[in-house]
C-alpha cells in the first residue's frame, strides 16, 4: 500500500469515527425572539429553545437573496424526549410554524436542500413569541 492510499484510508477512518457519513453535519445555535443570523440552505441545523412558561411561537422562515427559490427549508420541532410536537407548513419553498407551546426544552431541526442551480442560497428564521 502506497504513502496516498494509506492518507485516503486515514481520512477516511476519521470521516467515520466522527460521525459525517456524506451528510452535512447538524449544527446547533439558541432560538431567540427576532430574526436569526442568516445560515448556509443545506444540511441541518438544530434550534434550542427553552420556555420558562407557556408561549404561542411562531417561526418563519426566509431564503435570501429574495426571489431565491433553488432550495427547499422544512422543519420539525421536537420535545426534550424527541417527540415531534410539530412540523412546519410550506409557504413555497420557505415555512411556518406555529403551534402554543408548554413550558419545557425545545429543538427545532431546519433540514435545507438545494434544489439544482444556484448553490450560494442562505436562510434566516423570524420567530415570534406571545
Amino acid at each position: 500500500m502506497n504513502g496516498m492510499a494509506r492518507r485516503v484510508i486515514a481520512v477516511l477512518a476519521m470521516a467515520l469515527l466522527s460521525g459525517v457519513t456524506g451528510q452535512a453535519m447538524a449544527r446547533d445555535y439558541q432560538l431567540m425572539v427576532g430574526n436569526s443570523p442568516s445560515q448556509y440552505v443545506g444540511g441541518t441545523y438544530r434550534y434550542q429553545l427553552q420556555l420558562d412558561d407557556p408561549a404561542e411561537v411562531r417561526i418563519d422562515s426566509e431564503l435570501l437573496p429574495a426571489g431565491f427559490y433553488d432550495a427547499r427549508l422544512r422543519a420539525v420541532l421536537r420535545d426534550e424526549r424527541g417527540n415531534v410536537v410539530a412540523e412546519s407548513a410550506r409557504r413555497g419553498d420557505n415555512f411556518t410554524l406555529v403551534r402554543t407551546l408548554q413550558p419545557g426544552r425545545y429543538v427545532l431541526e431546519v433540514h435545507g436542500q438545494h434544489l439544482g442551480g444556484d448553490d450560494r442560497g442562505f436562510f434566516r428564521l423570524r420567530t415570534s413569541m406571545h
